[in-house]
């Protein structure tokens, strides 16, 4: 199984650019909001990427403070760049910074304060890179190929199956009937790697914590 990892990148944007920013980041989707496959950020060039968004961060609750009769703060909108990914999040913003991805990217913090150049932008990425509290994953232990390959095989299947329909009384035959279609084509899955050690002892770690403080709590 292999495991999925996260990345996040956070910087302040400079405050006379967020107009720039906004409509920057508004031309590279298109409704409802996928990533353009010609926008400056090419997200489909990445074989390990399940998702990635650029985010500009504001705070919505500051005028509570107001209502107490308190001073309001003033934070600086952040730039959140993030995403879910089949390597280690530094491996991935290592591929991302160079070539047409990394000159997207240096245009897009180009708006924040302090921005990269080219030949430091990989470095910059490290430096404001967060480890996020929670990371969400859809398919557990599923890569991208896998996942393309299984929808791949999912619609060939089905569309065999809409020219050969299954005769209700011989059940077997469609069954090999499909069998025999799959192996005969190009459809195969492709084998899972093996889990990283690391990963399999950190799953360890998690599942033996509430037992531990259970017998603590008991003792």
């Amino acid at each position: 199984m292999t495991p999925q990892w996260n990345f996040m990148v956070d910087a302040p944007i400079r405050l006379d650019r967020m107009g720039a920013l906004g409509s920057l980041l508004a031309s590279m989707t298109d409704p409802p909001g996928m990533a353009k496959s010609d926008g400056i950020f090419p997200f489909k060039q990445f074989d390990t990427l399940h998702y990635a968004r650029f985010v500009i961060l504001h705070d919505q609750t500051v005028d509570d403070f107001k209502e107490v009769g308190e001073r309001i703060p003033v934070y600086d909108p952040i730039l959140a760049f993030f995403g879910d990914c089949d390597e280690p999040g530094d491996a991935f913003l290592a591929k991302a910074a160079e070539g047409r991805a990394g000159d997207g990217l240096c245009e897009i913090f180009s708006h924040c304060v302090d921005p990269p150049s080219k030949s430091n932008l990989l470095a910059w990425m490290k430096t404001r890179s967060l480890r996020p509290a929670a990371a969400y994953v859809n398919y557990l232990g599923r890569t991208v190929r896998q996942i393309q390959q299984e929808d791949r095989l999912r619609d060939a299947v089905i569309g065999y199956l809409k020219a050969n329909p299954p005769a209700t009384d011989n059940p077997q035959a469609t069954r090999r009937g499909v069998i025999d279609f799959v192996s005969g084509s190009d459809l195969a899955l492709p084998v899972e790697a093996a889990t990283p050690s690391a990963w399999r002892v950190w799953n360890l770690i998690d599942l033996l914590i509430p037992f531990a403080a259970l017998a603590i709590r008991s003792s």
